[in-house]
Parts: structure tokens; sequence; C-alpha cells
């Protein structure tokens, strides 16, 4: 349930069985040990909340289905590294992964049609020994452009650059 392991100190590692569907909002937050997370192909959404300032959390798996993140699901996630594996993902919420500050690889699917404003605020390394185009979908509509952090439409048009886009300050 929601806020079922908050401020939990001991829990490193979560491997959920394969028919856990949903996570309860806050769940895991400020969990300060939790490492590594692996999330099952049953969970559509990712509440909101839910590894909130993990702040030695490192590694996420995500199921194949994973079609929503919600509001700071995983803000301050500090030393949070590569979430390259969201290839269904459809919304990512409001501050998702603002000031995961070693965030180097972001890639979602074509499919995004939402990002929340401030959901990749803080983050300093993106683009650092990467592709040029870090957001992925292969039509470049939500592309970050090395170390310019430029966003782009589905038109390949500038919407604006890094912080004044509102998604990285």
């Amino acid at each position: 349930g929601a806020s079922a392991f908050y401020g939990c100190t001991s829990v490193e590692q979560i491997v959920f069985g394969a028919n856990v569907t949903e996570i309860g909002r806050s769940c895991f937050g400020k969990n300060q040990s939790l490492v590594s997370v692996s999330l099952p192909d049953g969970i559509t959404k990712i509440e909101e909340a839910v590894f909130y300032h993990c702040s030695n959390l490192e590694q996420v798996t995500f199921g194949g289905h994973v079609m929503e993140i919600g509001d700071t699901a995983f803000s301050q996630c500090k030393k949070l590294v590569d979430i390259s594996s969201l290839k269904q993902v459809e919304s990512i919420g409001n501050g998702a992964f603002s000031g995961c500050e070693k965030l180097e690889k972001i890639e979602v699917s074509e499919t995004v049609e939402f990002i929340g404003g401030s959901a990749f605020a803080g983050i300093q390394r993106v683009g650092a020994g990467a592709d040029d185009h870090v957001f992925g979908g292969g039509d470049g509509r939500f592309a970050a452009a090395g170390a310019g952090y430029e966003l782009h439409d589905r038109a390949d048009r500038s919407v604006a650059a890094g912080c004044r886009a509102g998604l990285f300050s």
C-alpha cells in the first residue's frame, strides 16, 4: 500500500514477483539503502513518489509494459545513471526524474505523449559520452542534442533549449 516501506533503511534490492501489478504511492520513498529495483511486466504505472529520494538507487529495470511514470516517481534518486528501457511509456509526470544528477542516458519510446514540467530538472550529465540524440524514439520529437539539451517536437522544430524548456531547469 501507500508509504508501506517509506523511510526503510535496510532494503537494498527489490525484485517484484511476476503477479505484482501496482505499487502504492510513496511506497519506497526515502529508502536510503535501496540500490537496485526490477519491475515486472505487470506494472503499467509507477505511482507518484514511489521511489522519491532513494538517493542510492543506481539501477532500475523497467518491465516492458510501463506506460505512465507519476509525478516525482524517481525524483532525487541522485545515483540513477540510465533510464533507457522505457519502451512503452506514454506519460512522464512532473518532476519524475528531477534531481537525478547522474543520469547519463535517457531514452523513451516514440509513444511518449506527455512530459511534465521539470521532469528532468537538475540533470547534469546527460549527453556526456552519449549519442547526440539522448531522447530516443527515432523521430526526434524529444531529442536532446548533446550538451545543448535542445528539445525538439515531432516536426524537428526547436521547442526550447535546455533550462528554458522547463524540463531540465
